[in-house]
């Protein structure tokens, strides 16, 4: 048991060794953003505050897509 605890802290000694706070990077971020044409304003949102069965099959996305073809024309699963 005390093999593992000793490993388990060599790793998290390992994956948090020199590294930075994720806000490192805004004044980058915050100057691309001031550079660019659209913003999060400009994305398109959900008519209301759930997405329709049209709106998430435009999403085009694998989860939504193989939740589908998963159907038959009724809509209920095979």
């Amino acid at each position: 048991m005390k093999k593992n605890i000793v490993i388990k802290t060599q790793m998290n000694a390992k994956i948090y060794a020199k590294r930075f706070s994720t806000d490192c990077f805004s004044d980058y971020f915050n100057d691309m953003a001031k550079k660019s044409k659209t913003g999060l304003m400009d994305y398109i949102e959900y008519v209301t505050e759930k997405a329709t069965v049209d709106e998430l099959k435009m999403q085009n996305s694998y989860f939504i897509n193989s939740l589908y073809r998963d159907t038959d024309e009724t809509g209920s699963a095979r």
